[in-house]
């Protein structure tokens, strides 16, 4: 079985791919005013942000720091930890970044299909799944609640800035629409929320600049 230092290594290296695509992403062709200054890329994360500092959150920091990129906002699904948690995780780092002017928009608690029953009959069928995020991790799921939890205390300190008004899936549909075929959705998470806006708004996907997908990592065991 693999270490939990093990996933973490994966994890921080596909955080250094991620960062990689956001490079060659802002280098891309940007728009240009009449005088010829360049407007920054158009950006939505959409991501299971673990916190207080792992690497999901650390996908953050490439797109803060980098002055050709203007972050649009961050929507938040469960993933590697439950999506309240997630969110609060996020929005506190923000606050200590200065950056919490920057909306996070709650997203997806549960899948659109999977479920734990699915997830254990897989163990049964394939063997053992080694991160199972929210649900066990890296543990069992005889214990998964049926409910999301109540958020926990942060090591970091509650955020004092709320999440957006709008759901995840809302938030992204308006902005595309409010900047047609100029937004990027970075996509490094599950896809829920973006299944969610494009079911939503058949339109959606055709709306946006481009979709850049980070998902559907199979680490062996």
């Amino acid at each position: 079985m693999r270490s939990p230092s093990f996933f973490r290594r994966s994890a921080l290296r596909l955080t250094t791919a991620l960062a990689t695509a956001l490079a060659l992403l802002s280098t891309a062709q940007p728009h240009a005013h009449a005088e010829g200054t360049q407007e920054p890329a158009l950006v939505i994360e959409d991501n299971d942000f673990l916190g207080p500092g792992g690497s999901d959150i650390q996908s953050v920091i490439p797109l803060l720091a980098n002055p050709h990129i203007k972050v649009l906002g961050f929507t938040v699904s469960t993933g590697d930890d439950w999506e309240n948690a997630e969110s609060a995780h996020l929005r506190r780092f923000l606050e200590i970044a200065n950056k919490s002017e920057i909306p996070v928009a709650d997203g997806a608690v549960y899948p659109l299909i999977n479920s734990v029953p699915l997830m254990k009959l897989r163990e049964q069928q394939f063997g053992r799944i080694p991160w199972k995020g929210a649900w066990g991790g890296l543990g069992s799921m005889d214990k998964v609640p049926d409910t999301q939890p109540d958020l926990p205390k942060l090591a970091e300190g509650a955020p004092k800035t709320p999440a957006a008004a709008e759901s995840a899936a809302l938030f992204m549909i308006r902005m595309v629409h409010e900047h047609p075929h100029q937004v990027t959705i970075l996509e490094a998470g599950p896809m829920t929320n973006l299944a969610l806006a494009i079911r939503l708004d058949p339109s959606f996907a055709a709306t946006a600049k481009q979709l850049v997908l980070w998902v559907g990592c199979w680490t062996p065991t």
